[in-house]
């Protein structure tokens, strides 16, 4: 048998700081824009936002609309969670489930031999294929490889009830002499918790949860955990008619355009009703797409001037993957790609290897020092090597996001709008080119990014610690009572969309610093 430390995405094992994986993108962002701005002039225009699909007045004289047309309005009635989310419990990792019991005497001197003998991805069914290759004696050595998402077997034989990391384990394989594998195994060397990494149903959304409340402004967050519970359409009192005017200071010859892809062979889009029901009656776990809508509305809120458009969902397939792409990119004349999933270490991480061998692209960087969303991806693709001809020489940014919501919120907020509003030098000016070195107590931080020029007072009940070489970017609420001071919420769990229900802004903690206090001067920015 050879073993091998496993996995196969090409992360880069030296994660990049924030601050430089910034700069390279802005840098990127500024020798972009001065190609767009080649043949251009000052002007001016305006545009106003139509609804991307039909809405219906209702007899009530309130009106319903497509969930991602409701932005902005004011809703007509609260809105409960129907059920808790998620559903089901799952997987917080890519990474292998195995029974945490048996591995209470794994060690460096003992290491523990699990086989594997069986894959969950997320979309798939309750049952493992292949239980039947099960015997009851081996039951406590066996381990099943799992995805990030993907729902636990629902079998007490052999009792799986925790994950360990595809980056904590070594694999081994067994090869026959025609060159097919026979088996796998994995080395563990420490005991893994019980129901580690795992995601308990209901831990996130509780059923009969308040969303929206009544005459409340539906903003982007709103939007995504209701797409996230499957709300297709929602009830609202008016429909802004927002008509934007356009000045720009030696602008380009048209606005950014901004194409959005999400992955994943589970995800749904849930205005295709018929194939959600489809999947539904298959036994196949469907998850709304919830990363598209929230990434969309953000976009059109902070960056009104730019044409958004959504690309659709690729599955966990190379071709579907480049098709997708390719399209995007030969069709689309787009300027910005953004993907969510696919950029971490699972089986169905496919973007990076997408991006780089069937469309040529060069990547940036893959991996920074943040939490969360240290798998952000950031790289250009040239229009002509994937047989786009007629564009001009301008390169495509890409970003490939994590898939968990708040992970691709922050790849959003900390990374694609740095660039956007830098291809604009009146927003660079007023939004990026303010940096600030901040000095907490005897620790010199390093210089990164002034977000909106906002410094606040962070109120906390206790220190809070982070890792020192990290950048890390807190859900918070600024306190009723005065707006020079936030409050860290207590749950930070990436793939939860309830805090980003209750926070109202993000505290950004730089890398140098380990821990803060009430009364620490951090940075704030707009969610």
């Amino acid at each position: 048998m050879s073993f091998s430390c496993g996995k196969t995405q090409k992360v880069d094992d030296k994660l990049i700081q924030y601050d430089n994986a910034l700069a390279i993108v802005c840098d990127t962002a500024r020798e972009h824009a001065s190609r767009r701005r080649h043949n251009s002039s000052t002007s001016s225009r305006k545009r106003t936002r139509t609804p991307l699909v039909g809405s219906d007045r209702i007899a009530s004289g309130f009106t319903r609309v497509p969930l991602i047309n409701a932005l902005d309005s004011r809703c007509a009635a609260a809105v409960l969670a129907p059920h808790s989310t998620p559903q089901h419990d799952t997987s917080a990792m890519d990474g292998y489930a195995v029974c945490s019991s048996s591995t209470l005497t794994a060690s460096d001197d003992h290491p523990l031999l699990l086989r594997v003998v069986d894959y969950i991805a997320a979309g798939d069914g309750p049952r493992l294929k292949h239980q039947d290759d099960i015997n009851f004696q081996e039951a406590t050595t066996v381990c099943v490889e799992i995805m990030t998402g993907a729902r636990f077997p629902e079998t007490s034989f052999p009792f799986l009830d925790a994950v360990v990391k595809v980056e904590d384990v070594v694999l081994g394989e067994d090869w026959s002499e025609n060159g097919s594998m026979v088996s796998r195994h994995i080395l563990l060397r420490k005991p893994v918790s019980p129901c580690q990494h795992r995601r308990p149903a209901g831990s996130d959304i509780r059923k009969g949860a308040v969303i929206v409340e009544e005459l409340e402004v539906i903003r982007p967050k709103h939007i995504a955990a209701l797409a996230s519970l499957g709300v297709v359409d929602i009830e609202v009192s008016d429909i802004p008619n927002l008509t934007i005017e356009q000045h720009w200071e030696s602008a380009p010859s048209r606005p950014p355009r901004i194409g959005f892809l999400s992955t994943g062979s589970e995800i749904v889009d849930l205005s295709q009703r018929d194939v959600f029901a489809r999947r539904e009656q298959l036994d196949i776990q469907s998850i709304p797409d919830s990363n598209g809508p929230y990434m969309l509305t953000t976009l059109i809120t902070m960056c009104p001037w730019a044409e958004v458009m959504h690309l659709g969902i690729a599955e966990d397939n190379e071709d579907a993957l480049t098709q997708k792409l390719t399209a995007a990119v030969t069709r689309d004349d787009l300027d910005v790609i953004i993907t969510s999933g696919g950029v971490s270490r699972g089986r169905y991480d496919l973007v990076r290897d997408v991006v780089e061998t069937r469309l040529k692209g060069r990547v940036r960087f893959h991996g920074a020092k943040i939490r969360p969303g240290a798998p952000v991806l950031f790289g250009e693709i040239d229009a002509e090597a994937v047989g786009r001809r007629s564009r001009s020489d301008r390169p495509i940014a890409f970003f490939g996001a994590p898939g968990n919501p708040l992970a691709a919120a922050v790849a959003l907020r900390f990374f694609v709008l740095p660039y956007v509003l830098s291809l604009s030098p009146r927003s660079e000016r007023s939004h990026h080119s303010m940096l600030k070195t901040i000095d907490s107590g005897d620790s010199h931080c390093s210089t990164f990014l002034r977000c909106n020029g906002s410094v606040r007072q962070v109120k906390l009940d206790s220190c809070r610690r982070k890792p020192r070489d990290m950048t890390v970017f807190w859900l918070a609420r600024r306190s009723p009572g005065d707006a020079q001071i936030v409050g860290i919420l207590t749950d930070q769990a990436s793939y939860k969309l309830s805090g980003i229900l209750k926070a109202d802004c993000w505290v950004v903690i730089p890398a140098g610093v380990d821990e803060v206090c009430s009364g620490d001067q951090l940075m704030m920015c707009s969610l």
